[in-house]
């Protein structure tokens, strides 16, 4: 979603544009994923229920859920259910796969900042706008505290609103959505 927001937009307006997020995403890396899912959707309810929210608001609500903190507080849930069972769990090979993933996934945004830096350093701007998917919010946000200790060229703005709203989870299997407005 987020490279094809850029080139709609590199078609109307002439911009530079560097692209940071030149990790290698093989096959296995996305079918890692997958299997952590959809394996934790069938052992934990709730998760089930949050993946299942998090899916339809994002097709209902769009960029107005992706950009809220309910979206984050959502990603947090799943990312604690994940790591909960990976550390309690036997099944070796669950422990494997996720392991796997969360290397991936770390070493990705990792090369994403080392590229910002770079491009910071070699490049003469005073404002660049970094697009990527709104799971990545929160662990980029925690990699960018050792960065910020060695280089400190780089202003970083994170500006998230919040929805008027708050929805509460719902299971697979509803027809229904209730909102409670705040």
């Amino acid at each position: 979603m987020e490279v094809k927001t850029v080139l709609n937009y590199l078609k109307k307006y002439n911009i530079k544009h560097f692209p940071v997020d030149t990790f290698k995403d093989s096959e296995k890396d996305l079918k890692n994923k997958d299997y952590i899912e959809d394996y934790l959707k069938e052992n934990i309810e709730e998760y089930k229920n949050i993946i299942h929210t998090q899916n339809l608001y994002s097709m209902r609500y769009g960029f107005d859920f992706l950009n809220s903190m309910q979206f984050v507080e959502f990603n947090k849930k799943i990312k604690n259910y994940e790591n909960e069972y990976f550390q309690k769990t036997n099944d070796e090979e669950f422990k494997i796969i996720y392991q796997e993933y969360i290397d991936w996934y770390n070493n990705r945004e990792h090369e994403i900042i080392k590229n910002i830096y770079k491009y910071a350093e070699e490049l003469d701007f005073n404002k660049a706008i970094l697009l990527i998917g709104a799971d990545h919010l929160i662990t980029i946000k925690e990699k960018l505290i050792e960065y910020e200790k060695k280089y400190n060229n780089i202003n970083w703005i994170f500006d998230i609103k919040d929805l008027d709203f708050k929805a509460e989870i719902i299971p697979p299997n509803s027809h229904f959505l209730q909102i409670i407005a705040t």
